[in-house]
């Protein structure tokens, strides 16, 4: 299929104006198919479900994967850029752990709306993700867990220093942002250039050890290659922001790559010890950044821990 006809397909898919029932599974169309098998969303014996939450006046695209019988249910948030068709690895090992997984694109990315990877404020994140939990436990039934990748670590990261009450038995975060690599010459490179640019331009950089994986991003048409200035200075006053928040009594855990080059996981690791002294935080030996799409050992010792956690008492 050339490139034109599936970004036909997308937009069809995207076009999807019905609200997510959890209970009921979507009818598949061909587009959805299409788009199911591209991404590698198409698990056997899950059933499918795709629908919209509208919140902060965006229409956000929401999914979940379930299996026969599940015994629980985990929130899966993305990274920046990325979306929910970079996160099926992760999907499918959880459900072969018997976890409904339930996936939104962020404002912004893939099928979500919203300007391209952009927010004005980083608060935004959290509205959504508020709208999706509310939906979320109105119509199923716990336990339910969190885990995000990236930035949507630091959607959960939020979260948590600002509702001390929230319906998850665990939260996990991996290779969480909260300040980027090289994140002074980024600052400057926003006062400098803001005047006069929109934004910046996006660098493909090799954050997988997986071959596969970096080609398929490069690829994907749901990618997109500048990141907006507006984007920058909502991290930026989040950052200003954390350094504030109350230290949080959260069991926060914490999985980060020891060779990861896209955020600064160091200071990162630092400043979660100090706002989560309860938290508990594993390096992945060799791991860069996007640890769900590492190479085969890399990824099962994610998963391993991963498993750990969820089954902790």
């Amino acid at each position: 299929m050339d490139e034109k006809a599936f970004q036909r397909i997308l937009k069809q898919v995207a076009s999807n104006q019905q609200p997510i029932d959890f209970c009921m599974p979507t009818p598949l169309t061909s587009e959805l198919t299409t788009y199911l098998e591209f991404y590698h969303l198409d698990f056997e014996e899950a059933s499918f479900h795709l629908g919209t939450v509208d919140t902060n006046g965006k229409k956000i695209m929401v999914q979940m994967h379930a299996p026969p019988d599940p015994d629980g249910t985990v929130l899966l948030l993305h990274g920046y850029f990325d979306h929910a068709g970079h996160l099926q690895h992760a999907i499918r090992y959880l459900l072969h752990q018997q976890k409904r997984v339930v996936v939104y694109d962020l404002e912004g990315h893939g099928l979500s709306g919203g300007e391209k990877l952009s927010t004005k404020r980083f608060d935004n994140y959290g509205i959504t993700l508020q709208s999706v939990i509310d939906d979320m436990q109105h119509q199923i039934k716990g336990p339910f867990y969190a885990i995000g990748h990236s930035t949507g670590g630091a959607i959960l990261i939020n979260y948590l220093l600002k509702q001390p009450h929230h319906p998850f038995h665990k939260v996990v975060v991996v290779a969480p942002l909260i300040r980027s690599s090289y994140w002074k010459l980024s600052v400057a490179g926003y006062y400098f250039l803001k005047p006069f640019m929109n934004g910046i331009g996006r660098k493909y950089r090799k954050n997988s050890s997986d071959a596969n994986y970096i080609q398929f991003v490069r690829k994907d048409p749901l990618q997109y290659n500048t990141i907006p200035f507006e984007w920058l200075h909502a991290l930026m006053e989040w950052n200003k922001s954390m350094k504030h928040a109350e230290i949080s009594s959260e069991r926060l855990f914490v999985l980060q790559g020891n060779i990861d080059q896209t955020v600064d996981w160091r200071y990162n690791l630092s400043f979660l010890q100090k706002k989560f002294p309860k938290g508990e935080f594993v390096l992945i030996d060799q791991g860069k950044h996007h640890l769900f799409n590492e190479v085969g050992a890399i990824r099962r010792e994610v998963f391993r821990q991963i498993q750990q956690i969820i089954s902790k008492k």
